[in-house]
C-alpha cells in the first residue's frame, strides 16, 4: 500500500477531479495506444532528474508506459498516456519518512517542470 500522486492536464478553470475523470473516460473509449513522441521526450527529460533525486532506480519501458522504481525508498514514477503518477509506500518510519517526502516533493517539481502537468 502507498500514497498515489497523480499529475494531469487541467483545462482552464477546471478541477483536478474533472481532469481525472477525463483521463478515466478516455480509457473507457478503448486502448489509449502507445505513448506520443511528446510524452517520450518528456520522459527523456525527466529520467536523468529522477535518477539524480532518487539514486539507484530500476526502469521498465514499453510502447504504452514508462516506469521507474527507486531501490532504496520504493518510490515509483509512472508515465501513461496523458498521466504521470508517483507512488510512495507506507513503510517508512518517522525520520526516514521526512527524507522520503523531501525526495517526493523534489520529484514532483521535476515532473511538473518536464511535463507541464499539475
Amino acid at each position: 500500500m502507498g500514497y498515489d500522486i497523480y499529475f494531469v492536464r487541467r483545462d482552464p478553470g477546471g478541477s483536478f477531479e474533472d481532469a481525472l475523470e477525463d483521463i478515466e473516460d478516455s480509457y473507457d473509449e478503448g486502448d489509449p495506444g502507445p505513448l506520443t513522441s511528446v510524452e517520450l521526450e518528456q520522459w527523456d527529460t525527466l529520467l536523468p532528474r529522477a535518477r539524480e533525486i532518487l539514486g539507484l532506480v530500476e526502469v521498465f519501458e514499453d510502447d504504452r508506459t514508462r516506469e521507474l522504481f527507486a531501490v532504496d525508498t520504493g518510490i515509483q514514477l509512472s508515465l501513461f498516456a496523458g498521466e504521470v503518477s508517483v507512488t510512495v509506500p507506507y513503510k517508512h518510519g518517522t525520520e526516514a519518512a521526512l527524507a522520503v517526502m523531501h525526495k517526493v516533493y523534489s520529484l514532483s517539481r521535476a515532473v511538473e517542470d518536464a511535463t507541464g502537468l499539475e
